[in-house]
């Protein structure tokens, strides 16, 4: 085996996370270094990828259309609550016909705006687009019942105490002071959006990609998040928006409980609620969102979508549609029960909101991945039956396979690796997150400034000890007995980037090279990368 060491240089005085993932993106704007890698064991050529590559295969099929995506922020001209500003949580702007979709840092729908006016509820300042938006939401439901079980019997100075120990994660970010538990010192008082970790605007397939560093969603925690979202956003033309996402999970804890995705509509724009019917057709339906008794149907005894129109008496009526499709008769070992859509309005008139997540149960170890896809439709009443049918057997979740001869070519400039360069390549990561490989990244010390590889991104996080919110009685207690809270909100823009994936020790076949990297306080990383192609292979 032949070893390539790769040292790290800053980039700029600002916090910096790069990511040697075993499967992360990358950085650019630097200068190549020379590197020689020399593989024992050559095997056959892998094929250079990038990230996304696996969500580059089309599902539907594209209609005719123009989709546009820009970067620069532009007010989107929706009435929000006053205490919300739009500018922090904007990302981009995609407009496709009269769709025009306002994308945030977390990688989630914050504003979708159509011949209805904005879809996307005005918002509660203390979840300001981390709640009221389209998103992926996760959780261990052995590890939060019973903390909810314990806030619905105590009121809420006993809720507001547990909220530390909620198991909740969101992909669009965690929640402000308020909605964090008030009597845990230090919760965030400015948005804290899950980091964006790479994104790519493809013009030609009208896609955009974007991947994230998912959030607990109240913070400071107990409970860490080794969620990554990879998401991506395609124009299917005629009013359809296609949204296909990955979620790896390279946590410490099952996921148990997926919204894919959690989201809703502004009930003073889309007020009446329909929900397709196995049929073809669709009813009038209605109810209460909350912690009981919330309406809902299987998937399997609806058309597979659910849709919100101005006037259900009128054809042409403005209306929006979530498609989720249906599942077969015989469940996959992963999903542990059959998924339902459950929906309802949510809080006080104030709020605006009728809420809908697709609830799933599944069973998402650490180190495996889950893909998701569901469909928006924008159109006349008239037209959303039968398009929301064409794009209903495409929808659903399974497992991804990935092809481990993938690669991510890195590049070397001036001590910081890239995902962009010139020439022979410095070194190879996995493209896609094969089994057995964990995303690795460099991060900044906060005390010395130097950068140092890690493969735990909450190395240089804030921690603090935590005070046991339960009673000595309940059964939960020693759980969360002589536990520390993270406080990641307080690491700010760290500029994460994922490059790739690699093994942590070396695979018992298709062996590359070892990868030395510098660890924190002087220590050394060492981890495994795929056989570079043959066409990149030194002599």
């Amino acid at each position: 085996m032949v070893l390539l060491t790769i040292f790290f240089s800053l980039r700029s005085p600002s916090i910096l996370l790069l990511g040697l993932v075993v499967a992360m993106g990358g950085l650019s704007h630097a200068k190549e270094q020379e590197t020689s890698v020399k593989p024992e064991n050559p095997h056959p050529t892998p094929t250079e990828a990038n990230l996304f590559s696996l969500l580059e295969k089309q599902a539907a099929p594209a209609r005719e259309g123009s989709m546009v995506c820009d970067f620069t922020y532009e007010a989107s001209g929706s009435r929000w609550n006053p205490e919300v500003r739009e500018e922090k949580v904007f990302l981009a702007t995609l407009r496709a016909g009269d769709l025009r979709l306002g994308i945030g840092k977390g990688g989630q729908i914050y504003s979708l705006r159509g011949p209805f006016g904005e879809s996307i509820p005005p918002q509660r300042a203390a979840a300001p687009w981390v709640d009221e938006v389209w998103h992926v939401v996760a959780t261990n439901e052995q590890l939060i019942a019973p903390i909810h079980e314990f806030q619905n019997t105590g009121g809420p100075e006993k809720s507001g105490a547990a909220m530390p120990i909620h198991f909740f994660i969101h992909q669009a970010g965690t929640y402000l002071q308020g909605l964090t538990g008030t009597k845990e010192t230090g919760a965030p008082q400015e948005p804290f959006y899950s980091p964006l970790l790479r994104s790519r605007w493809d013009p030609q397939s009208r896609t955009l990609y974007l991947a994230n560093w998912a959030q607990q969603a109240r913070g400071p925690n107990a409970w860490k998040s080794g969620l990554i979202v990879q998401t991506a956003y395609r124009d299917l033309g005629d009013g359809a928006i296609e949204v296909s996402q990955i979620l790896s999970n390279f946590g410490d804890q099952i996921l148990t409980y997926v919204n894919a995705p959690w989201g809703g509509v502004r009930r003073s724009a889309l007020p009446q609620t329909i929900l397709s019917q196995p049929d073809g057709g669709w009813k009038k339906v209605e109810g209460r969102w909350g912690w009981s008794d919330i309406p809902n149907a299987p998937y399997d005894e609806t058309g597979g979508w659910i849709g919100w129109t101005v006037d259900p008496n009128e054809e042409s009526s403005p209306s929006l549609a979530l498609v989720f499709g249906r599942e077969q008769d015989s469940l996959p070992a992963w999903q542990r029960d059959r998924s339902k859509i459950v929906y309802g309005t949510a809080g006080e008139e104030d709020r605006d909101y009728e809420a809908v997540e697709a609830s799933c149960s599944v069973d998402l170890k650490p180190g495996e991945s889950l893909l998701v896809r569901w469909y928006l439709i924008s159109g006349p009443l008239e037209k959303i039956p039968a398009r929301a049918a064409e794009l209903a057997p495409f929808a659903g979740m399974e497992r991804p396979e990935f092809d481990p001869e993938a690669t991510q070519p890195v590049w070397m400039r001036d001590g910081v690796p890239s995902t962009s360069g010139m020439g022979a390549p410095s070194f190879h990561l996995y493209a896609q997150p094969v089994p057995g490989t964990v995303p690795v990244f460099a991060a900044q010390e906060s005390d010395t400034g130097k950068t140092f590889a890690t493969l735990d991104l909450y190395k240089d996080i804030r921690r603090s000890p935590l005070t046991n919110p339960l009673p000595e009685t309940h059964p939960e207690h020693s759980r969360y007995t002589d536990r520390m809270v993270y406080h990641t909100h307080e690491s700010g823009d760290r500029h994460l980037e994922l490059l790739g994936f690699a093994h942590t020790a070396p695979p018992s076949q298709g062996a590359g090279p070892e990868i030395t990297l510098p660890a924190a306080k002087e220590n050394e990383l060492k981890v495994w990368g795929p056989a570079a192609p043959a066409s990149q292979r030194s002599p």
